[in-house]
């Protein structure tokens, strides 16, 4: 997997450009691309899964996930907070984005709400809109903390991201922007 990533110039481009070949080969009733190498499957176990394997394997439609095993889970909720928002904004328009396909995707504004520079002033004004339109839920300065946010909102057993956000009953997976902006792209699955 790694010299496909490094042939298409990142763990980025290989997965979006993995996913459109897979859609276009199957729009035009061709087989697999054999162009992608494929992931190497882990030894079978009579062992059970812990929660978080479960939770995971059930985004990747698996019964769970193997220490080793490569999956690629379809996030069900995802979080923003304001001081990385307006670089994911920029990369999600470098990406042409129109629109999410988590089921969540929030974006706060808890951590420059209260003594905002000029610069987060022009943030709370301009990246709500920004992600209300392509499907997400912004909340407003003086709204709250998102992690209390995402935690009344997620459903149990279920996989999502953002900085740092402990969630109780789902699996939070703490990832770099530029993860997480490539799982604001994902297509949605059936």
């Amino acid at each position: 997997m790694l010299i496909d990533e490094v042939r298409a110039g990142g763990r980025i481009p290989l997965i979006i450009g993995r996913g459109l070949t897979t859609k276009a080969r199957e729009a035009l009733g061709l087989p697999h691309s054999d162009v992608f190498r494929q992931a190497k499957d882990v030894a079978e176990s009579d062992r059970g899964f812990s929660l978080a394997q479960k939770m995971v394997g059930r985004a990747c439609g698996v019964k769970g996930i193997r220490p080793g095993a490569y999956c690629e889970p379809k996030m069900t909720s995802v979080g923003s907070q304001d001081t990385t928002g307006p670089m994911t904004r920029d990369e999600l328009k470098d990406l042409a984005c129109l629109g999410f396909s988590a089921d969540l995707v929030m974006q706060s504004f808890c951590h420059t709400a209260a003594y905002p520079k000029p610069v987060d002033v022009n943030t709370h004004h301009t990246l709500p809109d920004f992600i209300m339109n392509r499907g997400g839920v912004s909340l407003r300065p003086g709204d709250g903390v998102i992690h209390s946010w995402l935690n009344r909102m997620l459903l149990p057993d279920t996989v999502g991201t953002g900085e740092v956000t402990p969630i109780p009953v789902s699996r939070s997976v703490s990832l770099s922007r530029r993860v997480l902006v490539w799982w604001h792209l994902q297509p949605q699955q059936a």
